[in-house]
């Protein structure tokens, strides 16, 4: 990775390539392939970049146009304690 820490651990650097793929699949508006990683890294993820994981999954609804699914991310969010921010909405 161009700008990846030099001192990442394995499990630093897999979690960081799901959520590069993540983030990939989510700007090209494929919503079941960016649940899926998401599902799997959700639980497993830094407190640090919850919020940023919702963002992204939202982000694969909206570029899919698929607003009730993205509704229904969004109350899942409220409903874990994740708190939206600017670039939630």
């Amino acid at each position: 990775h161009v700008g990846a820490r030099a001192c990442t651990s394995p499990r630093e650097h897999v979690h960081q390539e799901a959520l590069d793929k993540l983030n990939t699949l989510a700007e090209q508006g494929h919503v079941e392939g960016s649940l899926g990683i998401f599902r799997s890294i959700q639980a497993r993820s830094p407190q640090t970049v919850h919020r940023k994981i919702w963002n992204t999954m939202l982000k694969a609804c909206a570029n899919a146009g698929d607003f009730i699914r993205a509704r229904g991310i969004f109350e899942e969010m409220l409903q874990g304690r994740v708190q939206p921010n600017v670039p939630t909405f």
